[in-house]
């Protein structure tokens, strides 16, 4: 059991479940957190995350402990356009670069 978890059994308590969620549905392939029961905020935001990005949620129970779940989750692998923009930009410096290198004498 982690420290700070609460009775719960779970790696992550009540207070931290919803604000997991937002990340959760923006990360690339599938988070999985270890918490106790689901506050209601959680609920919510599951549901709202699930609206608004298409990242797909699950909740599954412990067999053997009734009071911990794992939330999983599979993300859309949100990247920000204007850091998409930089990297296109940074890549096609760099392959400019070598061929800049061979036609120089």
């Amino acid at each position: 059991m982690c420290a700070g978890a609460g009775s719960g059994g779970g790696c992550v308590d009540e207070y931290l479940q919803d604000q997991l969620v937002v990340f959760m549905a923006l990360a690339a392939g599938t988070s999985r957190v270890r918490c106790g029961p689901l506050s209601l905020h959680t609920t919510t935001a599951i549901h709202f995350a699930t609206l608004m990005t298409g990242a797909q949620f699950s909740v599954l129970q412990s067999a053997s402990h009734s009071d911990v779940f794992m939330i999983e989750c599979t993300g859309i692998g949100y990247t920000p356009q204007r850091i998409t923009q930089q990297q296109q930009q940074e890549s096609q410096q760099q392959q400019q670069e070598p061929q800049q290198q061979q036609q120089e004498p």
